[in-house]
């Protein structure tokens, strides 16, 4: 696309083919994250988000846009707006982000922000990346930070064979890598349900262990519906005999296979399940023309060390950055936002229960 390109519409998408549509973009689109996700961005419903994509099209399709969350304050009569990895657009030259990014401002103002919050898809040391988004008002410090929009991108290339990546991996890495294809594991890919709920055990195992809490199920039954069963996601899960290993979630965007979720069980670490699901992750997006396998995060210290031993190329994005539509409410905001940390998680906790005990 040259960077004369227009767009011949620019709207807020409405059905769920809209919403296909726009996840089957993010996916095939280099400068895809999913953060842009609509299927995954549909998973913070529960704790009280509301997800929107606005859609530029072109004469053959989607040529751009971006997926953002709102979040209602009812007490004072305003909105919170999340703006994670976007604008995408198609191309090199980025195409109309800069007209995106004012029709967003546009639409956030008209609907009561209080504030809206960015986090650029742009390297932390790019300054001239970061011009766009402050001339769209972008020029404020972080203030929502309840929760993390955002990762560092762990990218290990898959344009080559496995035989180069393990190749290019540390020495442990290698053989305990090859080895796990000869433990007795089987793959197998979870579509239902059950698999869900039988995966989702055992990353609550696995939370315990290292001390963390996965996100509530009911986000995940969400990621289920619109990703996984629609072949847009994988849900991997590694078996020894008739019981379940490991098991680990996979995202595609970006032209890129990711890690958002997974664990194992300890009883089976000896047979190398870690390694069996992502390098069976890699085969199976490398099969599929991606590009690149995201680790995702370091995580915990065994985590880091497992990952490290792959040599991903690490990425670190830019900070996010705030547009401030009511400065007063604002300050107030982020007083409450620090004061009452707890009680607020505890709330969105609550929700997604509550969305849980619906759904059932």
């Amino acid at each position: 696309m040259s960077e004369q390109a227009v767009f011949d519409s620019l709207s807020l998408a409405h059905t769920d083919d809209e919403f296909a549509r726009w996840d089957d973009f993010v996916i095939r689109s280099e400068a895809g994250h999913y953060t842009q996700l609509h299927g995954w961005l549909s998973s913070y419903r529960p704790m009280g988000f509301e997800p929107e994509v606005l859609v530029a099209r072109g004469r053959d399709g989607i040529i751009g846009g971006a997926a953002f969350l709102s979040y209602s304050l009812p007490l004072l009569r305003g909105k919170v707006f999340i703006l994670p990895h976007g604008p995408v657009c198609e191309g090199s030259a980025q195409g109309p982000r800069a007209e995106i990014l004012a029709a967003l401002t546009e639409h956030f103002q008209a609907n009561n922000a209080v504030f809206a919050q960015v986090w650029p898809h742009i390297g932390r040391n790019d300054l001239a990346g970061l011009a766009e988004f402050r001339g769209a008002g972008f020029t404020g410090p972080r203030l929502f930070d309840l929760h993390e929009f955002s990762s560092t991108e762990l990218r290990v290339d898959l344009s080559k064979s496995e035989e180069h990546v393990l190749s290019a991996a540390r020495r442990n890495t290698r053989y305990y890598g090859r080895k796990s294809f000869s433990t007795g594991l089987t793959l197998r890919l979870g579509c239902t349900l059950e698999d869900l709920e039988e995966s989702y055990r055992l990353w609550q195992e696995n939370g315990e262990y290292h001390g963390y809490h996965p996100r509530p199920l009911s986000t995940h039954k969400i990621i289920l519906d619109r990703l996984v069963a629609r072949n847009k996601a994988l849900l991997i899960q590694a078996w020894n005999g008739d019981r379940l290993a490991g098991s680990i979630l996979v995202l595609f965007a970006g032209r890129q296979a990711v890690y958002a979720q997974g664990g194992i069980r300890r009883e089976f670490k000896d047979r190398l399940p870690a390694y069996f699901m992502h390098l069976s992750a890699m085969r199976i997006a490398r099969e599929r023309d991606f590009l690149a396998y995201d680790f995702n995060n370091w995580g915990t210290p065994g985590t880091r060390l497992f990952k490290a031993g792959f040599r991903p190329v690490v990425q670190h994005w830019a900070v996010p950055a705030t547009r401030m539509y009511k400065p007063v409410l604002c300050r107030l905001l982020v007083f409450g936002q620090h004061q009452l940390r707890p009680v607020l998680r505890r709330v969105a906790s609550w929700r997604a229960g509550r969305c849980a005990s619906r759904r059932a």
